[in-house]
């Protein structure tokens, strides 16, 4: 927000005020918007003079916005909380996750454990038996031997082997143990891991859903802000179409027939009553010369929103009006997205034309912007 100071510069250089389009000069009380950075009367944005003297004097320290910015100010800040509270909830949720997990996982590596330690005891149990039966083994063969007074060769031959068999068992016993250490290991990491991994991965996924969410709001409410300041430019418009050019030389005579000819249409094809200074801008769309055969159309800036109105709702007059003002066609000056809704409306009118085999209706798109709809209209004979 500024205060326009006192300047000499040429008149070309200063503002126009975003409601009313007059310039808005030194001497008047003038006021910039901090989002759309446009300037305004502060009487046209209902500011009293003891307000625009305290935005003055504080014009560091506060920020103003039009009207039309405060409304999609409003809403950002309102989507935007709702989002900041929806963020926090997510960031409580996955933290309660985080322990719920955390507990889990230390829950299951105490039963992992468990069931391995008792696993391993029953498998040294096993081992403690196998060996006892072994010296069993060992001793009842000795006093086979002994009784059976087998040469020394013999019984060096057996005992050699009953001891192999009993290294074999011993390297056997040996083995397991790492297996079975190795395996417990294993049981604990992948399971760590796994279960850490897909929580995380679905929390993730989660807060990654609410964060676009909050990036396409936010997106959603800056274009529906433009759109409004869009509408708001373009609200006291109106466009003709089917206005012969000037065949003049000079743009500035070309202009001056186009006002005339609107001036005659709104005050004697209309009635109306638009008096010249009522037309703030007058000027045809597109270059000049692009299509000879299909004169550009003219854009008409009124001065009030309550001059087009009238215009608008005098257009039946047209059907008896004299023969130059008959080809005339009056619209509103539409956004790119009103534009689009209109075209699609259209079709669908030619379709629901097409589908209706009566010959006894018409289907006609009617409305202000953002509001048509197809209508259905009886032929009267």
């Amino acid at each position: 927000m500024a205060r326009r100071k006192d300047s000499a510069k040429d008149i070309k250089d200063l503002d126009k005020c975003g409601q009313c389009t007059k310039m808005v000069t030194g001497r008047d009380n003038g006021l910039q918007c901090d989002l759309c950075d446009g300037w305004f009367h502060a009487g046209c944005q209902d500011v009293t003079d003891d307000d625009y003297k305290a935005l003055s004097k504080l014009e560091v320290t506060v920020h103003w916005y039009c009207k039309t910015c405060s409304i999609s100010v409003q809403k950002v800040m309102s989507s935007v909380a709702r989002m900041q509270n929806r963020l926090e909830k997510v960031e409580a949720g996955l933290q309660e996750l985080k322990n719920e997990l955390s507990a889990k996982i230390q829950e299951v590596c105490v039963q992992v454990a468990s069931s391995i330690r008792k696993e391993v005891e029953g498998q040294k149990l096993e081992m403690e038996k196998v060996q006892k039966d072994l010296v069993k083994v060992k001793q009842e063969v000795g006093n086979a031997i002994s009784r059976a007074e087998v040469d020394q060769v013999l019984q060096n031959e057996v005992t050699g082997r009953i001891n192999k068999f009993s290294d074999k068992i011993d390297d056997s016993v040996k083995e397991i143990r790492v297996e079975i250490k190795e395996e417990m290991e294993e049981i604990k990491t992948t399971s760590f891991v796994d279960i850490m991994k897909e929580e995380m991965e679905k929390s993730l996924g989660n807060m990654a859903t609410e964060i676009e969410t909050v990036k396409t709001n936010i997106i959603e409410s800056k274009a529906t802000a433009e759109e409004q300041r869009d509408k708001e430019r373009r609200r006291n418009n109106v466009i003709i179409y089917n206005v012969t050019e000037s065949t003049a030389a000079r743009a500035d005579d070309r202009n001056k027939e186009d006002a005339a000819f609107c001036l005659r249409l709104f005050n004697n094809g209309l009635h109306a009553g638009v008096a010249e200074e009522d037309l703030l801008h007058v000027f045809r769309l597109g270059r000049r010369g692009e299509d000879e055969d299909t004169p550009r159309p003219l854009l008409v800036q009124l001065g009030s929103y309550t001059q087009k109105n009238v215009i608008m709702e005098s257009l039946y007059r047209l059907k008896h009006a004299d023969t130059q003002y008959n080809r005339v066609v009056v619209s509103h000056d539409m956004t790119k997205r009103e534009r689009e809704e209109c075209k699609k409306l259209v079709e669908e009118a030619k379709t629901r034309q097409a589908q209706d085999q009566s010959g006894e209706y018409l289907y006609r798109v009617r409305g202000t912007p953002g509001k048509m709809k197809v209508v259905k209209l009886k032929i009267t004979h």
